[in-house]
């Protein structure tokens, strides 16, 4: 207690005994047989679906004690809840670093786990690339519930899939959070709809929040709802959205922020972009669309930070409504600035 873990064969070992504790003791390569064949790597625990009897998450800790998990090779593109976990509930993982990992899937798929409930992951990362279709991020696919939370780490993945894409977590919702992170994969949406499309998360809602974080790779969609750090902030105005910000170019089709592609009855504080912004309609330097959101400073904690967006911004569509801070305002904006070159067709 806790188990020690040396090599391939001890690792996969793990899902014999989803509530016990692990650290590993050596450097470990799943690249190699049987491994990196077929379907590649096995998910530790499993979940079908809501309630289903059949659901075993992990749900002990894993410790990663500073030594590395390289190869890890998934080859499930019709299967949901792919990672290295499928799913944790109220687990602990720590310290796990894993390199050039090469996953395709479909829903809810992340480097690290497929879906946290409950679960806390501090200074973990990822690099390497996934390919799937809904729900993914470089470090977690799904993240949920009151006491889930993602610190100190970071994920340096390349991600191609079509709608709720982050480079660290796809979707984060139901009072989860996401503190002192980042990251700079470079994020490919191709759907056309709403997309919601982020540097560092797709989609953070339900009181979920974000603080003291950053992503700074390209983020590029077919679709509405494209961020440099979030697609869609919706979590509503008690949620933390402070300290962040976002170097990334960003380009879709509407709804493309700089930091925010569309932010809805939530509050943005002490948070800036600084990269070039692209598309049709709905288009800002710092948020897209505002929609009954607060854009201010937080004097209390953070009060030398400002708002800002520096980036030059383009819209070519029909409709317009293009911004050096916020193409279409809804909202409240309070002490913050815009210093890039605006160009458009309307409004």
């Amino acid at each position: 207690d806790p188990w020690q873990i040396e090599n391939a064969d001890q690792l996969h070992s793990v899902r014999d005994d989803l509530d016990a504790h692990y650290i590993l003791i050596s450097h470990i390569d799943l690249g190699i047989a049987p491994y990196n064949e077929e379907a590649g790597w096995e998910p530790v625990g499993i979940y079908i679906e809501y309630n289903h009897p059949d659901n075993a998450p992990f749900t002990g800790s894993f410790n990663g004690n500073g030594y590395t998990i390289s190869g890890l090779y998934l080859y499930r593109p019709n299967e949901d809840y792919q990672g290295f976990f499928a799913e944790i509930q109220g687990a602990s993982l720590d310290n796990i670093t894993l390199l050039d990992i090469d996953i395709t899937a479909n829903n809810f798929t992340g480097g690290l786990v497929g879906s946290n409930i409950r679960g806390i992951i501090s200074n973990a990362s990822v690099s390497g690339v996934i390919v799937a279709n809904s729900g993914v991020g470089g470090l977690v696919g799904l993240h949920s519930q009151q006491g889930a939370l993602i610190s100190d780490s970071d994920a340096s993945v390349d991600i191609i899939g079509v709608s709720g894409l982050g480079g660290l977590v796809g979707t984060a919702h139901s009072s989860s959070y996401i503190r002192q992170s980042s990251a700079n994969g470079t994020i490919t949406g191709t759907g056309d709809g709403f997309g919601n499309i982020g540097g560092l998360a797709g989609t953070i809602g339900l009181e979920s929040g974000i603080s003291d974080s950053h992503a700074s790779g390209d983020v590029t969609s077919a679709g509405a709802r494209v961020g440099g750090l979030v697609g869609a902030f919706t979590a509503g105005r008690i949620s933390d959205f402070i300290n962040c910000y976002a170097t990334g170019k960003v380009s879709g089709v509407s709804f493309v922020g700089g930091l925010v592609g569309y932010l809805s009855n939530s509050k943005i504080a002490d948070s800036f972009a600084t990269g070039d912004v692209e598309g049709e309609s709905f288009i800002g330097g710092l948020v897209g669309d505002n929609d009954d959101g607060e854009i201010v400073y937080h004097p209390t904690t953070h009060w030398r930070h400002e708002t800002y967006a520096s980036g030059n911004v383009t819209g070519t569509g029909t409709l317009g409504r293009v911004g050096g801070l916020v193409g279409s305002n809804r909202g409240s904006i309070v002490r913050a600035y815009a210093t890039g070159v605006v160009v458009g067709t309307d409004q």
